[in-house]
């Protein structure tokens, strides 16, 4: 059973909606509403018996509200670690950078949705967690995916050592998860050079770099063969963004 915590936009808020979102994700095969809550705090305290799975959150519409919510959190996490949901699901037309920063910060898995209908809600959390997908969750799609990627970068030679390697792993899981597609110079650049301690153009030309490596590897060119030049940047990120979190063995050409 996949016990879900939600947290409603304060605004949007109604009994109404309350029995709708609760009545469309339990309609699915294997999930359970816990509370439905505007108080994140309050919601995060009265589940400690039940051991959520999942927090989906409609975030508040000021910031400093929104980081409140998500500092209340992390502050839970950090006190109760076994007992509150592990994966957080974030309403969101946006990436928050605050958000994804702190809740990693606090090892908590976190993807951003674009808000929708309940139904919809209820459709994409059986895709993560459902039976189908042999309830794996978020957490494990993510580090299979995140594993994927690695092992054809290693395959292709280009090894942790370049500075690189790990902005492309993170630019590929950002235009993966993302709700909107991201762009490099505006978003992508400038968060992984706030994560690193880098700026955006030395970001953009550490992966440059590796675009070169690639352009002479004998897996990438089997793998991609309608690439007859060197690709891009934002080429080679959505290349590695749309592989499958599992499959064969990537040390191998396809």
């Amino acid at each position: 059973m996949i016990k879900i915590i939600y947290i409603p936009n304060r605004v949007s808020d109604s009994t109404f909606s309350r029995e709708l979102i609760k009545r469309e994700i339990e309609r699915k095969e294997g999930f359970k509403v816990t509370d439905v809550n505007t108080d994140v705090g309050e919601a995060l305290r009265a589940s400690t018996g039940d051991c959520p799975d999942v927090l989906i959150i409609d975030p508040a519409e000021q910031d400093a509200a929104a980081r409140e919510q998500i500092e209340t959190i992390v502050s839970f996490r950090r006190a109760h670690p076994r007992s509150g949901p592990s994966d957080v699901l974030i309403l969101s037309w946006r990436i928050l950078e605050y958000a994804a920063r702190r809740l990693g910060d606090a090892d908590l898995t976190y993807q951003f949705l674009r808000p929708s209908e309940p139904y919809e809600i209820a459709d994409k959390l059986e895709r993560m967690y459902g039976p189908g997908c042999g309830r794996t969750g978020l957490k494990s799609e993510r580090l299979l995916f995140v594993n994927r990627v690695k092992s054809l970068l290693l395959a292709m030679e280009i090894y942790p050592s370049y500075k690189g390697f790990n902005y492309l792993v993170d630019a590929a899981v950002l235009e993966r998860y993302s709700p909107e597609r991201m762009t490099l110079s505006k978003e992508i650049y400038p968060l992984l050079g706030e994560k690193y301690g880098r700026s955006p153009g030395s970001v953009e030309r550490a992966i440059r770099l590796l675009t070169f490596i690639v352009r002479d590897n004998e897996i990438w060119r089997a793998r991609f063969p309608f690439f007859r030049k060197r690709p891009s940047n934002s080429e080679l990120i959505a290349m590695l963004a749309e592989l499958p979190a599992d499959g064969e063995d990537l040390r191998q050409p396809g």
